[in-house]
């Protein structure tokens, strides 16, 4: 292991830097006409912008960002392009030189190693109880470098009341519970020294009521109140909410302009989709209808609104500054709202999506990465189409997507065996552009969404596993519970479960303590619900005891550092796998490629598959999904091209000589097969795992 980089201190602004900047038009004289002229014509006319402009973007990028910004906000488009490339040169011209360095050395395509994902607060906390925090973060760099993982992503961090698990921000600052933002800077200089990528939550949907805006708001500063949406004068068609098409339960609401929208009702804290706000304005007291999609104490922003914009692509290039390469756009299909829609997956949505792309393609230079969070029909329409940026081939809005109909198919395929789910999935897939990557998540730090993500033969199966197995129902569509408990604890299970995973198309996304079996924590839970009663009737969204219960808490509490580091020294088989797994992944192009191919086998509950890429030998995944020894009969015509002539020798088990040579045995790992004429047949005992090559 290696001892944490000492941290220090961001250098200041250079003579240079400084005198770079002062360059720029005074930011408090902004004349949106003239310097949107000076920025489009800057290329062909050099001016005060020219020289930052050649340094760092090219003329097709400035009229990419123009293109969006209309979709945005016709009336306001230059103000948003101004205000990008205001914010993005400001960020680039003081970015410290060991961020730069380390954004230089990047891979392009550093996005397709796995991911590990963590609450700071939860992960390795302390022995004597109580929270984690930036700081004891940086101890856990050690266990994550023992994994071979190097992709971090962080889940809210941001000042909050807590009242939806860090998503309503009430100062976009890292949390003083978790160190505040000297921790959190202490963490990022010792991660990017060690060759870590960290990404993290950006919820930019939407902030807390004790956000120092909305208070503003109240006290009279009226102007603040078009960074809000408003639906002043809207009314609810019916009392209650109906059930919509998709099978959501949704408001009816009708606009004073007679245009009506339904909105889905996310979670159930209101009878309606907005608070009426009390203004004191120059003419007395105004009641205004802000409108939320998530809790009554989670205010939309107006995303249309370039002063809003440009305080969300700051936050985003403070964060590259200290070496954030990568943001999960959290909500991404609310982000933007129109009078008679519902609201979800609008084409402003995507030129949204596609700005903040567009930003941190730029202050990450060709290497920034964006991860919308979309479980909506058709959510490959979030990678946007192929263009370029920079002159780099990329997408135009997501590098990756969480995939959520993969999700319960691998949670199906490992509690009942049945590949054949599994199998339909990945062929129904949809394309994927060659510069993006599906992520695939099994454990995760919401609930597991089943409803109409398994055909119901299979979803009556898995939901009594998984009641039997101790898991809480969340919001009728899925179940609260941790893997380690969906797979009864056991450590082959748990397993057998990475190395699905990982054999899946894709970023395998690990959620953390899964890999060492975290069982729920009903202790935790309990807590969270005294907590949260507190803080919501604090809020202004009162409510019960029970009203203030969150299932899914019981994932989401704090894992002991040691608990991490005795699972590694004791060699649990998940613990042991993963570090095997990673560095076969970098040495075998065929394991990061987008091929898998299914294998004609016989017997049920195996999964057998050829992962291929062009040019490069393959390998065969094996591997036993039942508590019972297996004879596993597979096609010769089918193995013989991939893995070379069978006739009585062994085949070379390359996950297993990963394994053994870390343990220090120099010997490869063979596995001895019996020729049958056409068929070949090997052994696999419960839950056991083979990763076949060509044995040279």
């Amino acid at each position: 292991m290696k001892s944490p980089a000492k941290a220090v201190d961001a250098p200041a602004l250079t003579m240079r830097q400084r005198h770079r900047l002062e360059l720029l038009p005074a930011r408090g004289d902004l004349n949106v006409a003239k310097e949107a002229h000076a920025l489009r014509t800057a290329f062909e006319q050099p001016n005060a912008w020219t020289p930052f402009l050649e340094a760092y973007t090219t003329q097709a990028d400035v009229e990419h960002v123009w293109s969006v910004a209309q979709q945005i906000n016709p009336d306001r488009a230059d103000e948003i392009a101004v205000r990008f490339f205001r914010t993005m040169i400001e960020t680039r011209a003081s970015q410290p030189h060991h961020v730069t360095e380390m954004y230089e050395g990047l891979p392009r395509d550093w996005y397709t190693d796995p991911i590990y994902y963590a609450y700071v607060q939860h992960f390795g906390v302390p022995r004597e109880g109580g929270a984690a925090t930036f700081d004891s973060l940086i101890g856990q760099l050690d266990y994550l470098e023992e994994l071979g993982i190097r992709n971090v992503f962080l889940l809210p961090h941001y000042e909050s009341p807590g009242g939806d698990g860090g998503y309503d921000v009430s100062r976009f600052e890292p949390a003083e519970a978790l160190g505040g933002k000297a921790a959190y800077e202490r963490f990022m200089e010792v991660a990017v020294a060690r060759g870590f990528r960290v990404m993290t939550d950006i919820p930019a949907n939407h902030i807390s009521t004790r956000h120092e805006k909305f208070q503003r708001l109240l006290r009279g500063e009226l102007s603040l109140l078009d960074h809000f949406v408003t639906v002043d004068g809207a009314r609810l068609l019916v009392k209650d909410p109906v059930e919509g098409e998709d099978g959501r339960p949704r408001y009816i609401i009708q606009h004073p302009d007679g245009e009506t929208s339904v909105v889905w009702r996310i979670f159930e804290a209101t009878d309606h989709p907005w608070i009426d706000v009390e203004v004191q304005g120059e003419q007395g007291p105004q009641t205004h209808q802000l409108f939320h999609s998530f809790y009554p104490f989670q205010l939309d922003v107006n995303l249309r609104h370039p002063e809003v914009l440009e305080e969300l692509l700051q936050l985003l290039g403070s964060e590259a500054n200290v070496g954030n390469v990568g943001k999960r756009m959290d909500a991404a299909p609310h982000w933007f709202k129109e009078p008679g829609t519902n609201f979800e997956n609008l084409e402003g949505t995507h030129a949204l999506q596609a700005l903040f792309k567009s930003f941190l393609f730029h202050v990450v230079p060709k290497k920034g990465v964006t991860l919308p969070e979309v479980s909506f029909p058709q959510p490959e329409k979030y990678y946007g189409e192929p263009t370029e940026l920079l002159g780099v081939r990329t997408t135009s809005e997501g590098d990756g997507l969480f995939d959520f109909q993969m999700k319960p198919t691998l949670l199906a395929t490992l509690l009942t065996g049945d590949v054949e789910h599994y199998w339909r999935t990945l062929d129904e897939r949809a394309e994927v552009p060659d510069t993006a990557q599906p992520l695939n998540i099994l454990g995760h730090h919401d609930e597991w969404f089943l409803k109409g993500k398994l055909p119901p033969e299979l979803l009556e199966s898995v939901n009594q596993i998984l009641l039997d197995a101790g898991a809480a129902p969340f919001a009728d569509r899925g179940f609260s519970i941790r893997a380690g408990d969906a797979l009864g604890g056991a450590p082959e299970r748990i397993a057998a479960s990475l190395f699905l995973l990982y054999m899946t198309p894709g970023v395998p996304v690990i959620y953390f303590g899964d890999e060492i079996g975290w069982r729920d924590n009903a202790e935790f839970e309990a807590s969270e619900q005294r907590r949260r009663h507190a803080i919501l009737n604090d809020l202004g969204c009162e409510t019960t005891l029970d009203g203030a219960r969150d299932t899914r808490d019981r994932q989401r509490g704090g894992i002991p550092a040691e608990a991490f580091m005795q699972k590694l020294e004791a060699r649990y088989a998940a613990v042991e796998l993963l570090p095997a797994l990673n560095a076969l992944r970098d040495r075998v192009p065929a394991l990061k490629s987008a091929t898998l191919q299914r294998l004609t086998v016989a017997e049920p509950g195996v999964f057998a598959g050829v992962r291929s890429a062009e040019g490069q030998p393959a390998v065969v995944a094996l591997e036993n999904l039942s508590a019972e020894r297996r004879t596993i009969t597979l096609s010769r015509a089918e193995l013989e091209p991939h893995l070379g002539s069978l006739e009585g020798g062994p085949v070379l088990d390359l996950l297993g000589t990963e394994i053994r040579s870390r343990r220090g045995d120099d010997h490869p790992a063979r596995v001895a097969v019996r020729a049958r004429g056409d068929a070949i047949e090997l052994e696999l005992g419960p839950f056991e795992r083979l990763l076949l090559a060509a044995d040279a």
